[in-house]
C-alpha cells in the first residue's frame, strides 16, 4: 500500500482545529447558543433573572446594560429588577457579580436622584462585593459606588458613614478600596461637605494595618487630608496621640513634602473650610437643628427634647466642654433636675440627644450580619470580665443599628434578638463603672423612643434595676437612670409597667426614688391616653393618695399636680380620691389649683405661723417663706405658735430689753454701773439664791406667773442706748452670742463682792425686762394678726 496522500492529511488536521476552536468559543461565550432567549424589553427580562442557569445569567447581564441605557425605567420595574441583581450579588460566579454591579451602576445614572430610596438596600451588598478576590469585581463595586455619589442618588456624609465601618472589616482588600473610595469623595466634594471626624481615628489605626496596600491607601487619604485642612490635622493628631511616635514621624514627612511642594489647598492655608474643620473659636460654631427625618423614617414621634446641636470642628475644643443649648417644650419634656447644667456630673436631657444623633449607621449585611451584631454584642454585655472599653461600644454598635433603621429592615429578626438582650443588660445595668451604666441607660433610651410599645416587655424586664439607679451616690448614674425612666414613661405606653412605679412609689424607702417617681406619674398622666390609663387606674389612685401625704415635701408637691392631672381623665374617681384625703392636704391640693403651693399669703389668720427673722432688728410681720404647718394636725400647730412665741422673746431681747430699757443706778458701795439684767445672767448663780433666765423659753411657771410691773416708769422709746460704759467687747453683739460667749467668761472681782441686796435688786430688774417684753410681744402679734 502506497502513503496516505499529503492533501488529504492537511485538510483533516485543519477540519479538526477548527472544530475545535469552535467548542473553546462556545464555552466562553464568545458564540451565542440559539437556545438562549434575548429578551427585546426589561418587561420581557424580568422572568429571566431569577433562574439559576449561570450561563444564562452571564448572557443577560450583557443585555440587561443595552437595555438600562436604551429605555426609560419605572419604579415598578427598578423594583423587581433591583431585587433580582441583589440575588445575583450574593451568588457564588464573580462573572455574575460584576454583572449585576454593571447593570445596577447603569440604572442609577439611568434614574439619577430617583434612585435613592433603593440605596440602603442595594448599598450594603455593593460594599460586600469590595470583599471579592477578584480585581474585575473589586473595581466594578467601586465604580457602583462612585455612580450613586455622581448620580446624587445619596448625599456624601451618608455614603460616609456607611463607608466608614468598612474601615474596621477583616478583609484587607475591603478596607483597601474603602480608602479609595473615601478618597474619590474627598477629592470630588471637599472637607466642605463631608464630616471626616468619625473616620480620622480609623484612618490612624490603618497606618499601622498588617497589610502593606492598606498601609499606604491610609497614609495616603491622611496626605489628602492634610492638603484640605492644613497644620489642624497634624496638631490633633500629636494631642490625641493616634499614631505611634515612628509613624506620625514619617506621616510629617509626607506632610511637609506636600507643603514644600505647593499642594495644599487655599482651606488649608485660610482655614476657611467649614463644616467639619472649623475654627477653634466658639464664636464661629455653627448650629444645626436635629434632623427629623431620620425620626420619621423610623416611627418615632416628637422629641422629648428639642435640641440644637453644635456641631464643632475636628479640630475645636474638646468634647467634654462641648454641649449643645436644649429648648425645653413643656413639662411633660424630659427635663427637671437632672437637666440641670450647675449639676457637677450630672447627665442632661441634651446629653442623651446629643448621643443618639452623633452615632453613624451600622452596615447590616442581611439577616445573618444582623444576627452576628447582636451575638457579638450579647457576648460582651453578659461577659463582667470583659473590658468596659468594649462594652461601651457593644452599647453604641446596638445604637448605629437602630440608627440604620435595622428594626424597619428586619422586624422580625429585630423582636427576637431584642429578647436576647434582656439578661446582659441587668449585668450591664448593674456595673461598677459609672461609664457603663451611662451608656447602657442611653442605649435603652434611644430604643424606647424608637421601638415605643415594642419594647415593652423588655422594659418590664429591666425596669426595676433602672429605678434603683436613681438613689445611686453617683450623681452620673442617678441622673441617666432618672432620665432613661422618664424616657421609657413617654414613649412607651405599657400599662404593665404601671404596678412597678407604683408599688416603688409607696413603698420605696429612698425620699429621692419616690420624688423621681411622683414627677413621672405626672409625665404618665400627661402623655398617656385614657385607654392606657384606665386599666391601672385604681393602682395610680393609690400612688396619688401616697404621695400627696409623703414626708418629703417634693414628692408631696408632684403628687398634688398628679391630682389634677388625674382628675383630667377620671373626674368622679378623683373627686372619691379627694374626699378621702385628710383635710390638710385637701387644703394643699386646692392651693395647688390657683397656684399658690405652700404659700403664707393665702393661709388664714388661725393658721399664721409665726416665725422669727434671720436678723434681730427684722419685723416680725416680714414675708418669711416658712414652710406651713397645715399638713399636721392642730396640737403641732399649736406646739409650734408657743414655739415661735418664746423664740421671738428670746431673740428681741436685745433689741427691746438691754437697748431699750433704763441703765441702772450706781451702787454706792462699790461705786460702779450695774450690770444689765442680761449681764446677770452670765454671772455665777450663788447657792441659795434663784435667779430668772430671761434668755431662755421661759418654760418655768414662775416665768409665766411671775407679777407685772405697773409702776411709773417710763416706756422703752426704742431707740438703742450707748454702751460706751459698758464692758462687754462687742456692744453690737446679739444676746445669742453674747450669752454664748459670756458662758465661758471669767467673773470679774467686784462681781463676787457684790452684797446680796445688789442680787435682790438685779432680780427685780430682770423679772420687770420680761414682763416688759412680754407686753411688747402681745402688741406686736396684735398688729401682725389685723393686717
Amino acid at each position: 500500500m502506497g502513503s496516505p496522500c499529503p492533501i488529504n492529511k492537511v485538510y483533516f488536521c485543519k477540519h479538526h482545529a477548527i472544530v475545535a476552536s469552535s467548542f473553546r468559543l462556545i464555552s466562553k461565550g464568545k458564540l451565542k447558543m440559539s437556545h438562549y432567549p434575548q429578551p427585546a424589553s426589561l418587561e420581557d427580562a424580568l422572568p429571566l433573572l431569577g433562574k439559576p442557569d449561570l450561563r444564562m445569567r452571564q448572557l443577560l447581564g450583557e443585555r440587561l446594560t443595552l437595555l438600562v441605557r436604551r429605555e426609560e425605567i419605572t419604579h415598578d420595574i427598578a423594583a423587581p429588577l433591583l431585587d433580582s441583581l441583589v440575588a445575583w450579588l450574593n451568588g457564588g460566579n464573580f462573572k455574575v457579580a460584576q454583572n449585576g454591579l454593571e447593570v445596577i451602576a447603569a440604572i442609577a445614572e439611568r434614574m439619577g436622584p430617583e434612585f435613592s430610596p433603593y440605596v440602603p438596600t442595594v448599598l450594603p451588598h455593593i460594599i460586600d462585593r469590595l470583599a471579592d478576590t477578584k480585581e474585575g469585581v473589586r473595581v466594578a463595586a467601586r465604580s457602583c459606588i462612585t455612580s450613586l455619589d455622581d448620580c446624587k442618588a445619596v448625599a456624601p456624609r451618608s455614603l460616609l458613614a456607611r463607608l466608614t465601618p468598612a474601615l474596621q472589616h477583616k478583609a484587607a482588600h475591603t478596607r483597601e478600596e474603602a480608602l479609595k473610595c473615601i478618597a474619590a469623595l474627598l477629592h470630588t466634594h471637599g472637607a466642605t461637605e463631608l464630616q471626616l471626624r468619625s473616620c480620622i481615628p480609623n484612618l490612624a489605626a490603618l497606618v499601622g494595618d498588617p497589610n502593606s496596600a492598606v498601609r499606604d491607601a491610609a497614609a495616603q487619604l491622611l496626605v489628602d487630608v492634610y492638603r484640605h485642612v492644613g497644620e489642624r490635622l497634624r496638631q490633633d493628631l500629636k494631642k490625641k496621640e493616634l499614631l505611634p511616635a515612628q509613624k506620625l514621624a514619617l506621616l510629617e514627612q509626607k506632610f511637609d513634602e506636600a507643603r514644600e511642594a505647593g499642594l495644599l489647598l487655599p482651606s488649608a492655608n485660610a482655614g476657611t473650610d467649614e463644616a467639619d474643620f472649623v475654627s477653634r473659636t466658639v464664636k464661629r460654631s455653627m448650629t444645626i437643628p436635629t434632623s427629623r427625618s431620620r425620626d420619621g423614617d423610623s416611627g418615632a414621634s416628637t422629641p422629648a427634647c428639642e435640641v440644637k446641636r453644635t456641631v464643632g470642628g475636628l479640630y475645636c475644643l474638646p468634647s467634654g466642654s462641648r454641649k449643645p443649648p436644649v429648648k425645653l417644650t413643656s413639662a411633660s419634656s424630659v427635663s427637671s433636675a437632672a437637666s440641670n447644667s450647675g449639676e457637677a456630673g450630672a447627665v442632661s436631657c441634651e446629653a442623651f440627644e446629643a448621643a443618639f444623633a452623633h452615632i453613624a449607621p451600622a452596615a447590616v449585611y442581611g439577616a445573618r450580619g444582623l444576627e452576628d451584631l447582636f451575638r457579638h454584642a450579647a457576648a460582651l454585655l453578659g461577659d463582667r470580665g470583659a473590658d468596659w472599653e468594649k462594652r461601651v461600644d457593644a452599647l453604641k454598635k446596638i445604637r448605629s443599628l437602630l440608627v440604620a433603621n435595622a428594626h424597619v429592615q428586619y422586624p422580625t429578626e429585630f423582636a427576637a434578638h431584642l429578647k436576647e438582650l434582656s439578661v446582659p443588660f441587668l449585668v450591664v445595668i448593674k456595673d461598677l463603672r459609672s461609664q457603663v451604666v451611662r451608656e447602657a441607660c442611653i442605649t435603652i433610651a434611644h430604643m424606647a423612643k424608637l421601638l415605643k410599645n415594642k419594647l415593652d416587655q423588655f422594659c418590664l424586664y429591666i425596669l426595676q434595676e433602672v429605678i434603683n439607679l436613681i438613689q445611686n451616690a453617683a450623681k452620673v448614674v442617678s441622673s441617666a437612670g432618672t432620665i432613661c425612666v422618664r424616657y421609657i414613661v413617654i414613649y412607651v405606653h405599657s400599662p404593665r409597667l404601671v404596678p412597678v412605679m407604683t408599688t416603688n412609689l409607696t413603698t420605696n424607702k429612698s425620699k429621692e426614688i419616690r420624688s423621681t417617681l411622683s414627677e413621672v406619674l405626672v409625665l404618665l398622666l400627661d402623655k398617656w391616653s385614657p385607654v392606657a390609663i384606665e386599666k391601672q387606674h385604681h393602682a395610680i389612685s393609690e400612688a396619688i393618695k401616697k404621695a400627696c401625704v409623703d414626708a418629703d415635701s417634693t414628692a408631696r408637691n408632684h403628687g398634688r399636680r398628679a391630682y389634677w392631672a388625674y382628675k383630667k381623665h377620671f373626674p368622679s374617681d378623683a373627686e372619691q380620691l379627694f374626699l378621702k384625703l385628710d383635710s390638710a392636704a385637701q387644703k394643699q391640693i386646692e392651693r395647688e389649683r390657683v397656684g399658690s403651693v405652700d404659700s403664707l399669703q393665702h393661709i388664714g389668720t388661725d393658721r399664721r405661723m409665726v416665725t422669727s427673722p434671720r436678723s434681730p432688728s427684722a419685723s416680725v410681720s416680714a414675708g418669711v417663706a416658712a414652710r406651713s404647718v397645715s399638713a399636721v394636725d392642730a396640737a403641732a400647730a399649736q406646739r409650734a405658735k408657743a414655739r415661735a412665741m418664746y423664740s421671738h422673746l428670746a431673740r428681741n431681747k436685745v433689741a427691746a430689753g438691754t437697748a431699750s430699757l433704763p441703765r441702772a443706778k450706781r451702787s454706792p458701795v462699790s461705786g460702779t454701773v450695774a450690770p444689765s439684767p442680761e449681764r446677770t445672767v452670765r454671772s455665777r448663780s450663788r447657792p441659795g439664791v434663784s435667779q430668772s433666765q430671761p434668755t431662755s423659753r421661759s418654760s418655768s411657771p414662775s416665768s409665766r406667773s411671775g407679777p407685772v410691773s405697773l409702776n411709773t416708769r417710763r416706756r422703752p422709746s426704742g431707740i438703742p442706748r450707748s454702751l460706751a460704759g459698758s464692758r462687754e467687747t462687742s456692744p453690737t453683739r446679739t444676746a445669742r452670742s453674747s450669752s454664748v460667749v459670756g458662758a465661758v467668761r471669767r467673773p470679774s472681782v467686784e462681781r463676787s463682792q457684790r452684797p446680796p441686796t445688789t442680787t435682790l435688786r438685779l432680780l427685780q430688774q430682770s423679772r420687770d425686762a420680761e414682763a416688759s417684753l412680754r407686753v411688747s410681744f402681745i402688741q406686736a402679734l396684735e398688729r401682725t394678726t389685723l393686717e
